[in-house]
């Protein structure tokens, strides 16, 4: 037996996973009426749990396009902190004076996912502590380059910059924002976590589906043996993101073949 599970992250984007399930699965499911669904965010966000990951690159293309930023913020030398808890105060504090500029223009909290990247040291304490932003794009790059300051003090018409601040224009490519999903995550640095606003909308987790595949069907696409067409039949309206990364094919030697795909809406 076969299960299909579909998560829709945006209009846009969509991700199908196809694996075997037993008899008991099935009687436990069935008990409970199929629904759509948020996707529950992890609760561990370390970057290097392979789930997490995965829902990192959901929340990603579910709430952000070419219109938002990806920013990078660093520390200078002298401002560079002693602990990951002062570098979480820090970026907390950013993110009120970005939501401060924000109200004083009339618009809402701003939507965002921090990532936090550092490395150890050989007395374990963090070393090259910097940040990841990817914000949404209502305040100009100036403006958000331009809070990444100390608080002011007296006399001061602005505080000292904290490090070097960055902001670039996200740039989706046919998997929507995985690439930059993968880039932060496969970075050398030991330590990596992300948290995101509250105000994020979730992916959607769809009802199963346990008649679409069968297993004779999940044996020949993990095999290579289907087409371009043969997806177009069974998704309409949507096409399979690229070779390298539209389809992936696990092999568990307990329960056989695990298939993932990611899909783009077919806009002709």
């Amino acid at each position: 037996m076969v299960r299909e599970k579909k998560i829709m992250c945006g209009k846009n984007y969509m991700e199908v996973d196809i694996y075997p399930y037993t008899v008991s699965q099935k009687e436990a499911r069935s008990k409970k009426r199929g629904k759509r669904k948020n996707v529950s965010l992890p609760k561990q966000r370390n970057l290097n749990d392979k789930n997490s990951k995965r829902c990192l690159i959901q929340v990603l293309n579910t709430n952000f396009t070419e219109k938002d930023y990806h920013m990078y913020l660093s520390y200078s030398a002298k401002n560079h902190p002693d602990t990951v808890e002062q570098a979480e105060a820090i970026i907390k504090n950013y993110l009120r004076r970005v939501n401060y500029r924000r109200k004083q223009k009339g618009l809402g909290p701003a939507k965002y996912i921090v990532i936090m990247e550092y490395d150890l040291d050989k007395d374990e304490k963090p070393k090259h502590i910097h940040h990841h932003l990817v914000i949404d794009g209502d305040l100009s790059r100036d403006e958000l380059e331009d809070l990444w300051r100390m608080k002011k003090e007296k006399g001061q018409s602005k505080g000292h910059k904290i490090g070097r601040c960055s902001v670039q224009m996200l740039e989706p490519d046919n998997n929507g924002l995985a690439g930059l999903a993968m880039y932060l995550t496969k970075r050398g640095l030991s330590k990596r976590k992300w948290s995101p606003s509250q105000n994020l909308t979730k992916p959607v987790e769809m009802p199963v589906n346990d008649t679409k595949y069968t297993k004779r069907q999940l044996e020949r696409i993990a095999k290579g043996l289907v087409d371009k067409e043969y997806w177009r039949r069974k998704y309409p309206n949507w096409r399979i993101t690229d070779e390298d990364y539209g389809i992936q094919v696990v092999l568990n030697e307990f329960t056989g073949y695990h298939v993932y795909l990611r899909l783009r809406k077919d806009t002709g």
